[in-house]
């Protein structure tokens, strides 16, 4: 085990899921789901197609509302927050989505600005912030873009930019690698583990991608149906998977 790995094994649970339940209609689509997310720690959530993975990520921040159970922020319900508190909550966990979700009429600095701007602060605080992130991110060349000028990976550094520009504690990704080619997803992957290490980030992420689940994840958990099957480290998942669901994953690979 190493430095970093014996770090987080003992560190105190970020995030904190518990008895998660998330029903569309009388569909149920996450089912008394529980689990723990270790500050630093890079966990990769696998599953096949409707497995609910994307439902559970955006339950996380509450874009999707469960139906039942709890998630905490450093031992505080998300649930039990009011509007403005669930607000600045949301500013600890960095979004990051499969299609990047800019605004093609605001440039590459304005899309990032945006979550600033919503939350007031005044143009002297935004644009160092701004230029900040856009360097770690490796665009400040691309500022005065506009996302239709740029390249799928160079979208989604822009996404990944503005996930960053509220200092998060933890980043959400949603199929960060699957709009892109096998090329630029390497460095996308590549990116964000830096960022997770440079930047002390707990990143928590779904694919279907499982050389994105290699590259990036500490460990992995397997849902299947909704429920969680399998929780285990990356390198044993990749050698011997325990259940069925993680088996078929690997099989079809």
């Amino acid at each position: 085990m190493s430095v970093i790995e014996r770090a987080i094994a003992v560190a105190a649970p970020v995030l904190r899921v518990r008895n998660l339940e998330c029903a569309f209609g009388k569909t149920r689509v996450v089912h008394d789901v529980s689990f723990d997310v270790r500050a630093g720690e890079r966990l990769g959530i696998v599953g096949s197609s409707g497995a609910g993975k994307s439902t559970l990520l955006r339950c996380l921040n509450l874009l999707i509302t469960p139906a039942a159970g709890t998630v905490e922020l450093d031992g505080r319900s998300l649930l039990d927050c009011s509007p403005a508190e669930l607000s600045l909550a949301r500013h600890q966990l960095g979004m990051v989505f499969q299609h990047f979700a800019l605004l093609h009429r605001r440039t590459v600095a304005e899309n990032v600005a945006l979550p600033l701007e919503i939350a007031g602060l005044k143009p002297g605080v935004i644009g160092p912030r701004v230029r900040e992130v856009l360097e770690r991110v490796r665009l400040t060349d691309k500022a005065g873009a506009w996302p239709a000028q740029l390249s799928g990976g160079q979208r989604q550094r822009v996404g990944i930019a503005r996930a960053l520009v509220h200092a998060p504690r933890v980043l959400l990704c949603d199929e960060p690698t699957s709009a892109l080619d096998a090329e630029t997803a390497k460095h996308i992957t590549e990116l964000l583990a830096t960022l997770s290490h440079e930047l002390g980030l707990t990143v928590v992420f779904v694919t279907h991608q499982l050389e994105l689940v290699r590259r990036l994840a500490d460990e992995v958990l397997v849902l299947d149906a909704g429920r969680i099957v399998e929780r285990t480290h990356t390198s044993e998942f990749f050698a011997l998977p325990r259940s069925e669901a993680g088996q078929r994953l690997l099989a079809s690979a």
